[in-house]
């Protein structure tokens, strides 16, 4: 007769939304073992990247702002779906863009490892969107009316 010796206690913890691992984070890079077709995660994710999307989120509302700024000046708005929602509501039309923004920054940043067209890793998006949303800010500045106070960056 064979003696189980193994243990019955359930060894396996539900995960919680905030433990100390979520905050400090085990995995800080994905694995190195040559392995490229198993897409890991991290728990930690790298300052440059918060600085990143920050900028971006508040260059999205900038962004918005200008083009509220715009529209009453006399511009129209080129993007069906935001001027339909413009159209709608203009509460809608910034809380929309801020979400749209928010979900595609989230989705980049959780996959900072995936690289894309054997090159690009997702991370290097970010920095792309800063400088399409940058140089979008400017070209919205040169285009404010002399009187119009808009948000200029410089």
């Amino acid at each position: 007769m064979q003696l189980d010796r193994r243990d019955r206690r359930e060894r396996r913890q539900a995960r919680r939304l905030f433990n100390f691992h979520g905050l400090n984070g085990r995995r800080r890079n994905h694995r190195r073992d040559g392995n490229t077709a198993v897409v890991e995660q991290t728990d930690f994710y790298r300052a440059d990247l918060l600085f990143v999307v920050i900028c971006v989120l508040i260059f999205s509302a900038a962004d918005a702002h200008n083009t509220l700024l715009l529209l009453n000046a006399g511009a129209s708005e080129l993007n069906p779906l935001m001027d339909y929602l413009i159209q709608r509501d203009i509460g809608l039309f910034v809380y929309t863009k801020l979400l749209i923004t928010g979900l595609g920054l989230t989705a980049l940043v959780g996959c900072e490892y995936f690289v894309l067209w054997r090159f690009y890793k997702a991370s290097y998006f970010l920095y792309l969107i800063l400088a399409v949303y940058l140089i979008l800010i400017l070209y919205q500045s040169a285009l404010m009316p002399e009187g119009l106070p808009g948000l200029v960056l410089f």
